[in-house]
């Protein structure tokens, strides 16, 4: 798996220590922790992102990736296998993901906490009959059709983190030669 250039983000806010947690405290909160996490761009047959929208009470609310955390003694290849099933109801062969980059995401208080989040980011390209067959999990995501993102479709989202990653992430996609056809 070739690794490309890391990127680091954080967002605004405080992102200081504080007090020790009382055990029991201190366990809840390591159980919440992102250690690592995969993240999962479906790319249309034009080449464009097809990106679902995040509940807006969950970290990263809007478009954003397919996604979360490498559970525990899981492969990465189980993860991702994993991850696309349960967030999109497809089954896909391990061969058709393609590593793209290294993120390192700071998310500010969105779910009541803050997090760190290191993620290897992986592109799909994906049918026309997948896309059809795509069901998303409504605990993660708005029960919404995929929305198409081009670059422009990007530049016009709101300021901040996600525009930011999203656009860095097309960038990178550009440079690829995967062909999509």
């Amino acid at each position: 798996m070739l690794m490309h250039q890391q990127f680091f983000y954080k967002e605004a806010g405080d992102f200081s220590v504080g007090e020790y947690l009382p055990f029991d405290q201190y366990v809840a909160a390591m159980k919440r922790m992102v250690r690592y996490a995969n993240d999962i761009i479906l790319v249309d047959t034009n080449g464009n992102f097809l990106l679902p929208q995040r509940k807006t009470n969950k970290s990263a609310a809007g478009p954003w990736f397919f996604g979360g955390q490498v559970p525990a003694f899981k492969t990465l290849a189980d993860s991702l296998i994993l991850t696309m099933q349960r967030e999109a109801g497809l089954t896909i062969n391990i061969d058709r993901f393609v590593h793209l980059a290294q993120t390192r995401v700071w998310f500010n208080g969105q779910e009541g906490f803050s997090h760190d989040s290191l993620s290897d980011v992986f592109f799909i390209k994906i049918s026309d009959e997948e896309i059809k067959s795509i069901r998303l999990d409504t605990s993660e995501y708005e029960d919404l059709p995929l929305q198409t993102y081009t670059l422009k479709n990007l530049q016009e989202l709101k300021e901040g983190v996600t525009k930011k990653v999203l656009i860095d992430m097309w960038n990178l996609f550009q440079q690829t030669t995967i062909d999509l056809h």
